[in-house]
């Protein structure tokens, strides 16, 4: 059984669900950046 949107759903949806995974992202580019440049490790 599959769901189907409208397209007008869609893009909300889609946005929702990439934040996060993209507040994820950017918290471990942060932990690692620090680390790397500062030499300062960082924690969440």
């Amino acid at each position: 059984m599959t769901i189907h949107f409208q397209r007008s759903m869609q893009r909300p949806l889609v946005l929702l669900a990439s934040l996060p995974l993209t507040i994820v992202w950017l918290g471990l580019l942060y932990m690692f950046g620090m680390e790397f440049l500062e030499n300062s490790p960082r924690g969440f």
